[in-house]
């Protein structure tokens, strides 16, 4: 049972911010953060153990605040002898580093014992890392679970916006594509530049701020990152695709649902459903691209096209799909193309996925309409899982 599941700590440091309020960062109180104390009880660490629970966003977080700065001395006496277990939240943000941090700052630094400390991450792919690291250090293993944050709030949304979702579903598509972006993120850039290039803008609904919605840090300077992305894809299957798409940028803002600059939208948004379900496939744009990056992590942006029955094609980290089809849902192959899936090269994976894009832009009427035939039983199956989920908590460690 967690002990604090009414008043508990949520911290958020970015290490870049420096704005007012930076020392008092610590007492931000985020939108989503009890979602996961509503889900305790599936849990096994949490039904059989006492517990403490607090909520980070980022590695940051613990770098820059020692846990007695939120913690009672009394609290964290109990955590070292064994009473209290720690649960530490970052489900919401995955960080792959987080885990060196905990070991850094908190195991070894401020002698809490790795053996009282939960790790809640969204991506079962933390659990290398941790073996990794314990190994490495010498040291106990932290516990871990796996808590699908979006997964939980996307199927919330389903029962709200029920009359929403009858309403639209399915009217005939007056678009190939759907992709929302918020935060200017390298991948999305470079998707942007090479739909424009390749005369693909025309099929799609795109929104695209002017500027990123980080707010005490915006972007906006569309030639610096741009130029930035075409010397980093030099001597790629993309590069002068690249070089073609860099006036997409006098484009901005493109906007569909969300005035300017975009907000976190971690909910379905009933604006937005009628986008999806007008459109023969979700263009997403997941969080985490790079392959060096080795996280697979599951948002909303997944689960937004699933809960409204539409098909879509990921951008994401590799093997992005097998993790989802791990879960229970299917995808879309031998219907669309998803190679890319496996696809290690960044570039590579990249001009794949544009490429299906393209090839389902120039089907024909006839063709777009077999398509989604063929999508259907997909689609629904997905909606199901997503509908008939109850356990949201696997245990990993």
């Amino acid at each position: 049972m967690i002990i604090n599941s009414k008043v508990f700590p949520s911290i958020q440091a970015d290490p870049n911010y420096t704005g007012p309020d930076n020392d008092d960062a610590q007492h931000v109180i985020l939108e989503f953060n009890s979602v996961y104390i509503s889900q305790q009880a599936t849990s096994e660490y949490c039904s059989q153990n006492d517990s403490f629970y607090l909520q980070i966003l980022n590695d940051g977080s613990i770098r820059k605040f020692l846990l007695s700065s939120f913690i009672s001395k009394d609290i964290i006496s109990k955590i070292v002898r064994g009473d209290l277990l720690l649960i530490i939240d970052n489900s919401m943000e995955v960080s792959e580093y987080l885990v060196d941090v905990i070991y850094e700052e908190l195991v070894i630094k401020q002698g809490i014992p790795a053996k009282q400390i939960v790790l809640v991450t969204g991506s079962s792919d933390i659990t290398s890392r941790v073996f990794e690291i314990s190994a490495k250090l010498k040291q106990d293993r932290i516990k871990l679970e796996c808590f699908n944050i979006s997964e939980k709030v996307i199927q919330g949304n389903i029962s709200l916006l029920a009359a929403e979702l009858k309403q639209y579903r399915r009217t005939k598509p007056t678009k190939v594509y759907t992709t929302f972006n918020r935060r200017w993120r390298p991948h999305r850039i470079a998707m942007l530049g090479l739909l424009y290039g390749r005369n693909l803008l025309q099929y799609g609904n795109v929104s695209f701020g002017k500027t990123s919605s980080i707010d005490s840090n915006p972007i906006g300077d569309w030639d610096g990152q741009y130029d930035k992305l075409i010397e980093e894809f030099k001597d790629t299957v993309i590069h002068e695709q690249l070089i073609a798409g860099k006036n997409a940028g006098s484009l901005l803002p493109l906007q569909l649902d969300l005035s300017e600059p975009p907000s976190n939208r971690f909910t379905l948004d009933r604006q937005a459903i009628g986008f999806y379900t007008k459109s023969i496939i979700s263009l997403v744009n997941e969080t985490c691209y790079d392959s060096e990056y080795r996280i697979r992590f599951l948002t909303e942006k997944v689960f937004k096209p699933v809960s409204c029955m539409t098909p879509f094609i990921i951008a994401s980290t590799p093997y992005y799909l097998e993790l989802f089809r791990e879960c229970g849902y299917k995808t879309f192959s031998p219907f669309i193309d998803e190679s890319y899936d496996s696809e290690p090269d960044d570039a590579k994976r990249l001009n794949l996925i544009v490429n299906e894009v393209e090839r389902i832009c120039k089907m024909t009427p006839i063709e777009q309409d077999q398509l989604l035939i063929n999508l259907e039983p997909i689609v629904r199956h997905n909606f199901e899982v997503l509908t008939q989920r109850r356990n949201f908590i696997q245990r990993l460690i």
